[in-house]
């Protein structure tokens, strides 16, 4: 509750900053056809949801970090960043692709695997799995509020499941995705800003 807690007051926080920042610098999305907004809307709002969940999840007790947290941590933050230089420089869907397989192979490196398959399988479905992820809430971003809403209701089911299995820093840490999503979404809502 504590890393929930703080998510939702630092996205609500940081995402005003950050649309004041997109809207200085011009990084706006313009209205077309296959986003349902009528108006111009900042971008930059995946990076305030990334900082204050990153920051909630130290806070509230996620600060022993180990070699797989860190992996998991460096790994969302390069699909971050990937995500700003798509807004800002409009890349290529194969340079896109490369980038985000490079940032999954972060956390597989350190071992994120699927216990159940053999090692050598459950790498590439992590793998596809993180690509593909990536992608889904990507295409999702045309509609006001529903990528972040998916994001709020999968990682509050993510953390329920984490904390009945007995892990803490995987509960902590959907915890406070969920609550830098639902933070983010105040501002998300139709007729985003």
């Amino acid at each position: 509750l504590l890393a929930f807690a703080i998510s939702v007051a630092l996205s609500l926080a940081l995402t005003p900053l950050a649309r004041a920042v997109a809207r200085r610098v011009g990084l706006v999305a313009a209205p077309k056809e296959d986003r349902w907004h009528q108006r111009p809307t900042a971008l930059l709002g995946g990076p305030a949801i990334v900082v204050a969940s990153m920051l909630a999840f130290l806070f509230a007790g996620g600060f022993r970090m180990t070699a797989p947290l860190l992996a998991w941590a460096a790994g969302g933050l390069a699909i971050s960043l990937l995500g700003v230089l798509d807004d800002v420089f409009r890349l290529r869907p194969a340079s896109k692709l490369i980038g985000q397989i490079l940032a999954a192979l972060i956390p597989i490196s350190v071992g994120l695997h699927i216990s159940v398959f053999h090692p050598l399988v459950s790498y590439w479905i992590v793998l596809l799995w993180i690509v593909g992820i990536a992608n889904a809430f990507n295409l999702l971003d045309n509609m006001d509020g529903l990528a972040a809403g998916i994001a709020a209701i999968a990682s509050s089911f993510l953390a329920i499941h984490a904390l009945r299995a007995g892990n803490v820093s995987l509960a902590l840490a959907a915890a406070s995705l969920c609550g830098a999503a639902l933070g983010f979404l105040v501002f998300n809502f139709q007729r985003a800003s």
